[in-house]
């Protein structure tokens, strides 16, 4: 009875909007312990550097598409480029993990320099919940989509999720500008 209980009060939190949106501050890696780097090229905006081990126990893919794509690239090279992590499935999760543990290095390409800090935060717009990450002057370079179809207690104005959804494609498109 107890292991029903804790998942559905977590459920319960997340579905009636009590989850965490304040900005959380991360310390990077100075350096990547891994003989093998991925570096994911997100738009002109940063570059994000991980080590290939860990990444390879974060990839959750049922097609294996990318746990396939690292393991051949890797045996080719030292480090792996990738500037199409959104054709591999599910690869900006794990990724996203290593940034929130600080198990990576972020490059911002404007300042020709690693960053020592990012933020991230969990963003609700409408029926999805997506986290972005930021540079330290606030400005986004990634996101990864946490929620899919939260529901209101209340029923949605028409026209609502509407406006949700282009303020959300506004803000992801950005992350790929200068």
């Amino acid at each position: 009875m107890r292991i029903i209980f804790v998942p559905a009060l977590l459920f319960s939190l997340a579905a009636f909007g009590q989850w965490d949106t304040a900005y959380h501050s991360v310390a990077m890696s100075k350096r990547i312990d891994d003989p093998k780097i991925v570096v994911a090229q997100i738009g002109e905006k940063a570059l994000i550097y991980v080590g290939l081990t860990p990444l390879m126990t974060g990839v959750k893919d049922d097609t294996g598409e990318a746990k396939r794509f690292l393991d051949s690239a890797s045996r080719q090279s030292d480090t792996i480029n990738i500037d199409f992590y959104y054709t591999l499935k599910y690869f900006e999760y794990p990724i996203s993990g290593q940034l929130i543990k600080g198990n990576a290095m972020v490059y911002y390409q404007r300042q020709h320099a690693f960053v020592d800090t990012i933020l991230h935060r969990f963003e609700r717009y409408d029926e999805h919940g997506d986290r972005f990450f930021y540079l330290p002057d606030k400005r986004p370079f990634f996101f990864v989509m946490e929620l899919s179809g939260i529901l209101d207690r209340e029923p949605v104005p028409p026209g609502k999720n509407y406006q949700g959804y282009l303020e959300e494609g506004k803000k992801m498109a950005g992350l790929r500008e200068y």
